[in-house]
């Protein structure tokens, strides 16, 4: 493992970093909390409406939107961290998210097709936020911890993330009872969350993290990077590179199955879907705090192994027992946990493994590369499933599993 060359800081900054992270962990943990509703809404609830607006083969597109959203924005909201902070990037994201959750819920009351896309593609943004947040939460940790803070962040989107999809159909139901058409009211009530995410970030996110530290003398000495100085410096790090690997991998083959399950499963219940798929987001977030524990203790190359078997082992079961509901939310709940493994070991290897004027513009560009393999993952998905069903996109993903674990085994050696 690579350690930047930061000179130890002194004692006073030492007091007002630890301050500062853990009003910064809260702040973080309430936007995770609140936004993690409207994320786990366009989970369950995004794909399963284009599915029912333009069809199945074209659901994957309309999912690849969203997820395509979520890539080309994270380097965009990495630039705003860099420039003027945490705050105003994570914030930012959130409020393109509200924006596409609006026009979703016009594309639900109108039915304009031409609006799908494009809303898709700006829900995304949350997503962007919601992923990025955990980087904000190690840039004042100290390294024995820097697992656990990341850990902690990411798990607190799964109070939200659970809820949103399990909560879905009855707000489905309350605002068609209020003559709101079918699916608009998820979509409102993912608009309001990123609203209310924006604001907590906004208020309770000072001092921003990444400011102070380097105000503080923990963020380097040089000036921070952009993409490009980040690509070249990963290019000579195989610890930084194998994280980003574990990262695209995990997030590949996790969306490309999960995006598709809702479709799969749906059979006119909602609510049969948002319990499949709250259990798949419990399987995300739920363990987080033990996975960041385990990756602090154990290290993350085990973490990182540990979570490419679960991946595989779920591809596996989810062929095996396509139409048992039980046993394939089994499968989804391991996919889950899996890529919680491999995104947690994978980002906190990436961070500690540059120096910290770095860390920015990488941890953008993996996230951009994680959002295009995602959506590509779900285009191929889509097409999957129309023309040769559920266990074959499964055994897909399976070998998708080996085919890139070996792939990063190989280049990072």
């Amino acid at each position: 493992m690579i350690a930047d060359q930061t000179p130890a800081p002194s004692a006073a900054a030492l007091a007002t970093a630890a301050f500062a992270q853990r009003r910064a962990v809260a702040g973080l943990f309430a936007s995770q909390l609140v936004g993690g509703v409207g994320l786990g809404i366009g989970i369950a609830v995004g794909v399963l409406f284009a599915a029912r607006l333009v069809g199945p083969s074209q659901a994957g597109l309309a999912g690849s939107a969203m997820v395509v959203g979520s890539a080309v924005l994270a380097p965009v909201v990495a630039a705003l961290m860099r420039d003027r902070g945490r705050r105003v990037g994570l914030a930012a994201g959130y409020l393109v998210g509200a924006v596409g959750a609006a026009l979703l819920t016009t594309t639900a009351a109108t039915g304009w097709v031409v609006l799908l896309y494009p809303a898709m593609f700006c829900f995304g943004a949350a997503t962007t936020s919601n992923f990025q947040a955990r980087f904000a939460a190690v840039d004042l940790a100290d390294r024995a911890g820097r697992g656990r803070a990341l850990s902690t962040v990411v798990w607190a989107t799964t109070v939200g993330a659970v809820a949103g999809p399990a909560i879905s159909a009855a707000v489905d139901s309350l605002f068609q009872g209020w003559h709101a058409a079918a699916m608009a009211g998820p979509f409102v009530l993912s608009g309001l969350t990123f609203l209310t995410a924006a604001v907590i970030v906004l208020v309770v996110l000072r001092p921003d993290p990444l400011l102070l530290a380097r105000e503080l003398g923990l963020a380097g000495e040089g000036p921070a990077v952009g993409v490009r100085a980040a690509l070249r410096t990963l290019r000579t790090r195989p610890p930084a590179r194998l994280g980003l690997l574990a990262v695209v991998t995990g997030h590949l083959v996790m969306v490309s199955l999960m995006s598709m399950t809702p479709v799969h499963l749906d059979h006119g219940s909602l609510g049969v879907v948002g319990l499949v798929m709250s259990t798949h987001l419990a399987g995300m977030f739920g363990l987080s705090p033990v996975i960041g524990w385990l990756g602090d203790r154990f290290g993350r190359r085990p973490l990182l192994a540990a979570g490419a078997a679960g991946l595989l082992t779920a591809c596996l079961l989810a062929a095996a027992v396509p139409h048992n509901p039980a046993l394939l939310t089994v499968a989804l709940g391991l996919l889950g946990l899996s890529w919680s493994a491999t995104l947690i070991g994978g980002s906190t290897l990436l961070t500690e493994s540059l120096p910290a004027e770095v860390r920015p513009a990488a941890q953008g560009l993996t996230d951009l590369l994680m959002g295009l393999a995602g959506a590509a993952g779900t285009a191929l998905a889509g097409l999957v499933l129309a023309q040769a069903g559920y266990p074959t996109l499964a055994l897909s993903c399976a070998a998708a599993v080996v085919v890139l674990t070996t792939t990063a085994i190989v280049q990072t050696r």
